[in-house]
């Protein structure tokens, strides 16, 4: 089975990469429902630091999960085009055995692929999963707000985490009890909280156990109102 997680924000620094790395880690972590492959793409604009040594990803074999790490940059729609060959090149939708891809998405990437029906179209085979990491900000709503106008089949399904990094929980505004908070949970979206984790370095805070149990959560969903766990 092949199903995409497309993690995207509707500003910076709100913790696109960092949870891009930590699926990635639960998906490595899977005990049943084996991954065999994991396709990590950062499709940033202006710099890709997902796919090196700040998060460790690396092309490797991980107790027998095949991962490939892509460093993408997206400046116009035809990089997408690009990378969407370049993975199948590279065998990424092959329905035939277990496989994910992550995709770590800078505000802008995104903006370009959703301004392009044809493109919308061509993801949308992907059993995307939308991972929408939430600001405090008004745009980071409205900027969601608007993909799910325009493109509402394609919306259908996501999680939306509201980091707590950015903020205490009622510090999230313009999301909390907003029309579109109730259209999503209606859609059958999952909301969740990430909580604030501490460590040196990146290493020590993604192996936080509430971390991993927070993501775990992505696997054990259907994305169509109801959940396995």
């Amino acid at each position: 089975m092949l199903r995409t997680y497309f993690v995207d924000s509707g500003a910076g620094g709100c913790g696109v990469t960092f949870n891009s790395r930590c699926i990635v880690e639960m998906l490595l972590q899977q005990k049943q429902n084996r991954i065999e492959k994991i396709y990590v793409v950062d499709v940033f604009a202006l710099y890709t630091d997902l796919c090196n040594e700040t998060y460790g990803l690396r092309d490797d074999i991980v107790d027998g999960v095949c991962v490939f790490a892509i460093n993408h940059r997206i400046t116009c729609v035809d990089d997408w085009f690009s990378c969407v060959s370049l993975l199948d090149e590279l065998g990424a939708f092959d329905q035939t055995s277990n496989t994910r891809i992550v995709f770590s998405a800078s505000r802008y990437a995104s903006m370009l692929f959703a301004e392009n029906s044809m493109l919308v179209n061509l993801l949308q085979t992907l059993n995307v999963v939308h991972v929408w990491t939430l600001g405090t900000t008004e745009y980071s709503v409205s900027n969601l707000a608007n993909k799910v106008r325009d493109y509402p089949l394609f919306y259908s399904n996501g999680i939306v985490v509201r980091n707590l990094k950015n903020g205490n929980a009622e510090d999230f505004i313009f999301w909390n009890g907003s029309e579109l908070e109730k259209k999503l949970r209606g859609y059958g979206w999952h909301v969740v909280d990430e909580p604030l984790v501490s460590g040196e370095n990146n290493t020590a805070r993604l192996a936080n156990r509430n971390l991993h149990d927070l993501f775990a959560i992505f696997e054990k969903t259907d994305f169509d109102g109801s959940n396995n766990a």
